[in-house]
């Protein structure tokens, strides 16, 4: 009994050294063609296609908080009216030494809204930067229509 023990504890053992779980036919994501690569990962010759969406009237406040894969960086907008929705931050090509900069943009609503009060239209966008992202930077500067906010770290 003892030796059968020992032998299929030692034959599991070696099994699970053979593989990784992660690229084996038995994992759920790969029975779709997924786990091949990442889905970020954009070829070198890649052009962003141009923005629609207008940018938010003001930024109200920027904020940095490190975590440990690098930061979340949160900007919270006033756009003219309640109803905006699709917030994104874009990056800005061609920023200063230093110093990442993102553009605030939304998406308006389809049909005209009354303005509302301010608190009842802020709306916030936030985007995770890596720690490779982030190196040699000392300054993020979000950018709005009427203003712009900075963040240092």
């Amino acid at each position: 009994m003892r030796k059968k023990l020992v032998l299929s504890v030692l034959a599991l053992a070696m099994l699970g050294g053979c593989a990784r779980v992660s690229e084996s036919r038995f994992n759920p994501l790969n029975w779709l063609g997924g786990g091949g690569g990442s889905s970020t990962a954009r070829p070198a010759d890649y052009v962003r296609p141009p923005e629609t969406r207008p940018l938010v009237d003001q930024i109200t406040s920027v904020s940095l908080e490190p975590t440990p894969g690098g930061a979340i960086l949160t900007a919270v907008g006033l756009p003219p009216s309640t109803g905006y929705w699709d917030a994104a931050l874009i990056p800005v090509e061609g920023a200063p030494e230093n110093t990442l900069a993102f553009r605030f943009h939304l998406r308006p609503p389809a049909v005209t809204r009354a303005a509302g009060a301010p608190a009842a239209r802020l709306v916030s966008v936030a985007l995770h930067l890596t720690r490779r992202e982030l190196e040699g930077v000392g300054t993020i500067t979000v950018s709005a229509a009427q203003n712009a906010l900075s963040a240092a770290r």
